[in-house]
């Protein structure tokens, strides 16, 4: 199976960190680590609430290498009520196209502070400016071609690469963990700790689940 677009890792990552690499060589065991990390490359996306590595976002069914019906949610959104509008991922590398109600919107000018003629963007936050508005109550009239997600060039990548690896060795070798009460795949019970904590970590171990946190999207209503 080959590794999917979100996979954090590959192969070669993991047994060259576990230090197995040699068996990298044996097609079987490589095949069942890719399923292992496309799954939990899925799963700490579910967890975080957002894709976390980077790729393109398009609704243009005409780019065949980026276009995921799938994925339509993140490039085609209602016009939120104010005048900024936050992406469902982060960091944005770029973006390439705007559009408005069918008006193509470009980027302001570094002496358009508050985003008047053009839109500001905040790539760290994933959050677009626009100070016109987007043409609120309208629905799905604003459709955005991006990118985002973390690359390699981001030292968060780093921590999240580690973080899967550290997941799949858990579900290969039971963590040694002297608070742990017993464990199986993708959940772990824990003494000294209460039945409500132990389902807040979501089936990770206490360590995983902290370091991953940072990385959750999280919505107030």
């Amino acid at each position: 199976m080959a590794l999917n677009k979100n996979a954090l890792i590959d192969s070669m990552y993991y047994f060259q960190m576990s230090d197995t690499a040699d068996l990298i060589e044996d097609e079987k065991i490589k095949l069942m680590t890719e399923d292992l990390i496309n799954a939990v490359s899925t799963q700490f996306e579910k967890f975080c609430n957002r894709t976390l590595k980077e790729r393109t976002f398009t609704h243009d069914i005409t780019d065949t290498t980026n276009y995921d019906a799938n994925f339509l949610h993140y490039c085609i959104f209602d016009a939120p009520k104010m005048a900024s509008l936050y992406l469902p991922t982060y960091p944005i590398a770029s973006i390439t196209k705007l559009e408005i109600s069918g008006v193509e919107i470009s980027v302001a000018a570094s002496d358009d502070y508050d985003a008047s003629n053009g839109y500001i963007l905040y790539n760290s936050a994933g959050r677009i400016i626009y100070s016109q508005g987007f043409d609120f109550p309208y629905l799905q009239n604003v459709k955005i071609i991006w990118k985002g997600g973390y690359n390699d060039d981001h030292s968060e990548m780093s921590d999240l690469k580690y973080l899967c690896f550290m997941a799949i060795k858990n579900y290969v070798n039971a963590p040694e963990n002297t608070t742990m009460e017993s464990e199986r795949m993708g959940n772990y019970a824990y003494k000294l700790m209460s039945p409500y904590f132990q389902k807040e970590l979501r089936g990770y171990s206490p360590q995983i689940f902290e370091n991953l946190m940072k990385y959750r999207k999280v919505a107030f209503a």
